[in-house]
């Protein structure tokens, strides 16, 4: 199985949630999707809580006031992929079309 590696920078934005959630609810086989994110966040935000233990997430936390910027953040997410066959660079409010991820 050919596998696509999600990145996600999210700067305190709470769309990241629905945005994730479209993602998988229109992608064609959501089996195939591994996603690294890099929350820049508000230490008491804990919309991403529900995906910190799940197997196709790698989250890196990160205190907004410590965030260097989107290059810096999409760097950092660079640095969890693990060979996957595809990248897609997304922002945190992006929303899909129905089998997006077919080859």
């Amino acid at each position: 199985m050919k596998y696509i590696f999600v990145q996600i920078a999210c700067y305190k934005d709470k769309e990241v949630v629905p945005t994730i959630q479209d993602c998988i609810a229109k992608a064609d086989n959501p089996k195939r999707l591994r996603f690294g994110i890099c929350w820049q966040k508000d230490p008491n935000d804990t919309c991403l809580a529900e995906y910190q233990n799940k197997d196709s997430f790698k989250i890196l936390n990160f205190h907004y006031r410590e965030s260097r910027g989107v290059c810096w953040a999409r760097h950092m997410i660079q640095k969890l992929y693990d060979g996957e066959e595809y990248i897609l660079q997304i922002d945190s409010h992006h929303r899909f079309v129905k089998n997006w991820d077919r080859v």
